[in-house]
This record gives structure tokens, C-alpha cells and sequence, in this order.
């Protein structure tokens, strides 16, 4: 059997706030067949490892492995046999699974998730196994609309054209890459898509040759920068010999859909048949985007950093780079020398967060101080935390004030302990300072924590947690216990009272006593909730999984009661959705109070369904739209009146036209109301043409 070091750190993805940003986590795996998935100290998943496997597959998706729960039966020698379904967050994926044969093997009809798959990236995969290879058409459908797919040969190869999604696709970052396969390899002409959101065509702003003979790249390409999408518009274009890049290479930026790329911001060259970097060059930060630039200048030698390397930064088009950070990298090792400052993996404008301190032999050593600067201040950095690290390098040791992996201007929270060799003992606190546009003196404080288990460095105990978003509008913390890395017993959700120092329950409910599974009666907070959008809900758990009615609540302020404002029931074995149902638009607030009504039958919806809107000061809701879903295709059908993205009280747009065959058709008329002017109703602005 294949064990896993726990001391391995692994890079991985979480969503935090409404983004997947960058985290680093742990798995260990148990004297059974169990890998245990850790995330600050916390058991966020169990998974089962096939002992026949030689090596376990590692999720990097953190919500995948914390959300995504797979039910069906296992034999002894733990093979799945038989239908498997899964659930997501507790609620039924609809559709989604298969069977697999005696023999563990994936066979018929099969819905998938897609590697990425989260709540902003719900993207499906549908098509046939056959003896555990995917077979025939398969198809990509997001939104209830087929986005693309192929299909695979008998051994289980990509063949023919194909639409194949990037794999950081998601809600804002839509690409997709269009071209041919031949027996599993990439050949001919494959083109980069990209579109800003659901209503738009697919724009071309990328792609290149594949070798026919070799599938290796060929020629002159334009390539996507890692993290691209609505806010990160950034390619890179140069060219390919026999699979390498060689000459050239430019870093282009653009600030909108509308524009082309024209704003060099970096590159260099590349040694000529090796891909080899040389020279002076400009590389981009991860974290950049459209509001924030980062770049690194510096000399490569032979494919390896050496000398001087600087990090330089702007927040706006119209300013300069500025010089922030940088250091030394030794010109025959490459490793990093003496005194540096270094950016944070998450640096952004609102995180603007710095590291300095020294390395030796390329290991960092002695005290290293972690400095932050206010985004609405702009004056200078403060030091905020840091720690020691031993002699011998990149070991910490003794007292440290490490930042949260969500730390930004609004949501600055702390953890203070010791270490001890390496490993976090005793006491640690949770310290949040927020209110960014008080004075220092008058900023909110909130404290947290509990202790870790110093060998397994696993949560144990008592513990007040904070969510993941929380954020000064959003002063919400856990309070329960511990066992050994897993919830068990009583959890309590407290909210903060008026931004005083006092803290009132909102929800919580029970876990069992193995850990981490929900059971029973529970008041669960919105993932959205904050002082502008004070939603719950009410229901039971049954196994980890939503059964039977549950209700939706809100409050305008808290000082209010909440309100039944939506809900609907889950079916207590099939645990889909049935019957009558009012549902909140995701970006439901207080400026946006939009809910949509409508039936379930088998987990689709089917029938009229309509969306319904109400004001700040109104009482009742008012449907302002509408239209069919057809119950067979489960698709848009007819004529339909639609709110627009981030429908409020500022934006009241609809759209009016026609469905066919779940997509918009022909001549689609654009109406907008005057929030100071209701009684005129909605006035038409545009038309949209939606032939092809």
C-alpha cells in the first residue's frame, strides 16, 4: 500500500470570498484505505483509496474534495459495483453517476463533474463507458445548454474536431479550444475562444499549429496566460520550432472584451531548440488582474534566474511601475541570497501584503517580517506579523503571527501561536482587525481559536472558527469542538450584535460522533451572508445529505425577525428537489431581492417558472417575468421575459424573446425601469439579434 507523507505540503485551490485562490494543504493517509484531506489542522474530507491503486489520485480542487459526495455500494475488496450518485453541499446532483460492473468498472451512461467543478463553475460531462473507457459522443453542458465535446474512439482516445473547455473554466473565465484530434493527439489548427458571459458569442482570441506528424506546436502562437478570464485579459505570443519556443516572446494586456491586445507588458527570449529562457526578461505575478499589474525584471542564464531581480507594480493604466520588492539569486546555483523582499502568494490590490527577511543556501533564516499596506491609504507598509526560522533554515520556531489565506483590506484576520520544530503547539488565536476606513484606534477587534494536537497538528478541542468570508460586513464565527481534526457534537453560528462586543445565535445544528457529517436540524447561513444579504436556512440532515422541507429566511437589518421568503422539499430517499419551489437569485441582497418560483418534477424544472422582485421598502414580492421549461430536454423553451445579471434596485433591465431548442432566438428587445420613476413600468432601449 502507497502511504502518504503528511509533512508533503500540497498546492491546491478554495474558494474563498467568491474566488479560488491558492492554498496549501495536507493528506495523510490511515492504516486503512482512508485519505484524510487536511486544511488548517481541519479533516475537510475522507476519501476511500483502492489498496490495488499504486498511488492515489490527489485532488487539488478543495471543493471538490470538501462538497462533492459520492453514494453507492462497495464490495470487500472496495470496488464500486452498481448505480452511484453524488450530491453536492448536501443536495442531490440530478443526473449525475452511473453504474459500475462486478469488476469496479465504469460501464453505460455516465454524468461526471468536471475536474474544476465548483459553485461557479458547474459544467457537466455526459456520454458512454464501455469497460471503463469513454466511448463515442461526449458532451460538455453548462447552463442546461451543451458548450462543446467530441468524441473518443474504442480506446478511449479523443478523435475528430472537438470543443475542449480550458480547465480553470468558469463563470468569468469561459474558454474553450476548438480543433481536431487524431487517435488522442492534438493536429492541424486548434483556436483559443473566449466569451465575457452567457449572452455573448465566442470571440477568437488565441491558438495556433499542431504538427501533423509529431502533434508537436508549430509556428506562430498566441497563448493564454495562467489565471486569464473577465478581469485577467492577458495572452502571450510568439513562436514554436519542433515543439519549442524560440525568439520572441511578447506578454499582450487588454482591459476589456471590447478592445485588442496591444499593451506590452513583459516577455523575453527563448535559446533556440531548447524552450530555454535567456536574457533579460519581464515576467507577469500570478495574481495580477486588469485593476493590478506585477511584474518581475530580471536576467535568465541557461534557463535559471541569476543576479538582481526585481518585483515592480501598478494599480492603474494611467501610473507608472514602481519598484517593491526583489533580491539576489546566486549566478551558478540560481538559489536565493541574502536580503529579499518578497511578495505574497495572494498579493492583490486589496492584499497587499510583503515578506522580508534572509535567505542562506537558499532557505529562508532568522526573522522574517510581514508587512501590509491599506489600500485607501496608500501612505506605507506596517509590519503585521512574521516569526523566526531556525539555523538550518526554513524550520519555524518560536512565536508567529501568520495571515489568513483570505486576508485582504476587509477581512484582516491573524493567527498567533508558537512552533516548535516546525509543528504549531499549544494555543493558537484568531485575531480580526476590520473597518479599513475607521482610524486605528476605533477599528473592530474580534479574537477566536482553540488548540492543536502537536503530533498529528490536527484541531482538537474547543474552537470559535471564522468563515471563510468573513469579513467586517460579515462577522460570523463557529463555535464548537474538535476531535482529532473532525467536527463532532454541537456547533453553534454566532453573528456579531450591531458591531457591538457582543454576539447573538443565528443558526448551528448537530455532527455526529465519528465527525464532520451533519445530522438532524440545522439553521445553516447563506455562502453569501453579510450585513446586506441575511439569508438562512431551515431544514434537517439526514447522513450529511438535505431531506425533507427546508425554508428559506431573511431580515433586512438585525434588528428585524426573519421572514419566509422561498424554500421547497428534497425527497427523503431520492433527496432531488420536488414539487413547488421558491428559490433566491444567487446575488440576492439587500438592493437585489430577487427570488424565482417555479416546480420540480424529478429534480428538473419543468413548467412556468417566474422571477419576482421586490424594492427596499416593499413588503411583497411582484413577478416581473418568466417563461417554460420544457420537462423532456429540461431547457429554456418559448417566449420568456429574463432579468439581467445583477438585476437591483439601480438596474432594472429585462430582457424580452423567444427560446428555441434552450437557446436564444432571433430579435431579443432590451427594456429598462426607472427605479424613481416605477409607474411608467419598462421602457423599451434595444434590440439584440440572436441569429446565426
Amino acid at each position: 500500500m502507497y502511504f502518504i507523507d503528511l509533512n508533503q505540503e500540497y498546492r491546491g485551490w478554495k474558494l474563498l470570498g467568491s474566488k479560488l485562490k491558492q492554498i496549501y494543504f495536507h493528506i495523510r493517509q490511515n492504516k486503512g484505505q482512508e485519505l484524510h484531506y487536511i486544511y488548517n489542522g481541519e479533516i475537510i474530507q475522507t476519501v476511500e483509496h483502492n489498496e490495488s491503486e499504486t498511488r492515489p489520485q490527489i485532488i487539488t480542487n478543495l471543493e471538490v474534495v470538501k462538497h462533492l459526495k459520492w453514494m453507492g455500494k462497495l464490495e470487500k475488496n472496495a470496488n464500486k459495483v452498481g448505480l452511484w450518485t453524488a450530491t453536492w453541499k448536501g443536495e442531490i446532483l440530478n443526473g449525475v453517476g452511473g453504474h459500475y460492473s462486478l469488476e469496479g468498472k465504469k460501464q453505460g451512461l455516465w454524468k461526471e463533474t468536471i475536474n474544476n467543478f465548483y459553485d461557479f463553475a458547474r459544467v457537466y460531462e455526459f456520454g458512454e463507458y464501455v469497460n471503463d473507457l469513454k466511448q463515442g459522443i461526449w458532451k460538455y453542458m453548462y447552463e442546461n445548454k451543451q458548450l462543446g465535446g467530441g468524441q473518443y474512439n474504442q480506446q478511449g482516445e479523443k478523435n475528430g474536431k472537438w470543443i475542449v473547455l480550458s480547465d480553470v473554466f468558469s463563470d468569468t473565465s469561459q474558454i474553450t479550444y476548438n480543433g481536431v484530434y487524431k487517435n488522442g493527439n492534438k493536429v492541424g489548427r486548434w483556436d483559443i475562444m473566449f466569451r465575457q458571459n452567457c449572452d455573448q458569442r465566442f470571440e477568437n482570441i488565441g491558438g495556433g499549429l499542431y504538427d501533423e506528424h509529431s502533434s508537436n506546436k508549430s509556428g506562430k502562437w498566441t497563448e493564454l496566460s495562467d489565471g486569464f478570464s473577465d478581469y485577467f485579459q492577458v495572452v502571450q505570443v510568439g513562436e514554436y520550432k519542433n515543439g519549442h519556443k524560440v525568439g520572441r516572446w511578447d506578454i499582450l494586456s487588454r482591459q476589456n472584451q471590447k478592445q485588442k491586445f496591444l499593451i506590452n507588458i513583459g516577455g523575453g527570449s527563448y535559446q533556440e531548440g531548447s524552450s530555454i529562457k535567456i536574457g533579460k526578461w519581464v515576467e507577469l505575478h500570478d495574481a495580477i488582474n486588469n485593476d493590478m499589474q506585477i511584474t518581475y525584471n530580471g536576467d535568465y542564464k541557461n534557463g535559471k534566474k541569476v543576479g538582481r531581480w526585481d518585483a515592480y507594480f501598478w494599480f492603474n493604466w494611467d501610473q507608472k511601475f514602481q519598484l517593491i520588492g526583489g533580491g539576489l539569486y546566486d549566478d551558478k546555483t540560481s538559489i536565493k541570497l541574502g536580503r529579499w523582499t518578497e511578495l505574497s502568494d495572494r498579493f492583490s490590490k486589496y492584499s497587499q501584503v510583503i515578506n522580508i527577511g534572509e535567505y542562506k543556501d537558499g532557505k529562508k533564516i532568522g526573522k522574517w517580517d510581514t508587512l501590509f499596506m491599506d489600500v485607501y491609504h496608500y501612505s506605507k507598509y506596517e509590519e503585521i506579523g512574521g516569526g523566526l526560522y531556525n539555523d538550518e533554515g526554513s524550520i519555524k520556531i518560536g512565536k508567529w503571527i501568520e495571515l489568513s489565506d483570505a486576508f485582504t483590506d476587509k477581512q484582516q484576520i491573524t493567527y498567533i501561536g508558537e512552533y516548535n520544530n516546525g509543528k504549531k503547539i499549544g494555543r493558537w488565536n484568531i485575531n480580526f482587525q476590520g473597518g479599513c476606513l475607521q482610524t486605528q484606534s476605533s477599528k473592530q477587534q474580534y479574537s477566536g481559536g482553540g488548540a492543536y494536537d502537536e503530533e498529528s497538528q490536527l484541531k482538537i478541542g474547543k474552537w470559535i472558527d471564522l468563515t471563510d468570508n468573513f469579513t467586517s460586513h460579515s462577522i460570523v464565527t463557529y463555535n464548537g469542538e474538535y476531535k482529532y481534526g473532525k467536527k463532532v457534537g454541537r456547533w453553534d453560528i454566532l453573528s456579531q450584535k450591531n458591531n457591538q462586543n457582543e454576539y447573538i445565535q443565528i443558526g448551528g445544528g448537530l455532527y455526529d460522533e465519528k465527525g464532520s457529517i451533519k445530522i438532524g436540524r440545522w439553521t445553516e447561513l447563506s455562502d453569501r451572508f453579510s450585513d446586506y444579504s441575511q439569508v438562512i436556512y431551515i431544514g434537517d440532515y439526514n447522513n450529511g445529505n438535505k431531506v425533507g422541507k427546508w425554508n428559506i429566511e431573511y431580515r433586512r437589518i438585525q434588528d428585524e425577525p426573519f421572514e419566509a421568503i422561498g424554500g421547497g422539499e428534497y425527497h427523503q430517499e431520492s433527496l432531488i428537489k420536488i414539487g413547488k419551489w421558491i428559490e433566491l437569485s444567487d446575488g440576492f441582497c439587500r438592493s437585489s431581492q430577487v427570488t424565482f418560483s417555479g416546480e420540480y418534477k424529478n429534480g428538473n424544472k419543468f413548467g412556468r417558472w417566474n422571477p419576482q422582485y421586490r424594492d427596499l421598502q416593499e413588503l411583497t414580492f411582484q413577478t416581473i417575468g418568466g417563461g417554460q421549461y420544457e420537462e423532456a430536454s429540461q431547457t429554456k423553451i418559448g417566449r420568456w421575459i429574463e432579468l439581467s445579471e445583477g438585476f437591483r434596485q439601480e438596474y432594472q433591465v429585462v430582457y424580452n424573446g423567444e427560446y428555441k431548442q434552450g437557446d436564444k432566438s432571433g430579435q431579443w428587445i432590451v427594456m429598462e425601469r426607472d427605479y424613481q420613476k416605477m409607474e411608467k413600468g419598462f421602457i423599451k432601449v434595444k434590440k439584440i439579434s440572436y441569429d446565426h
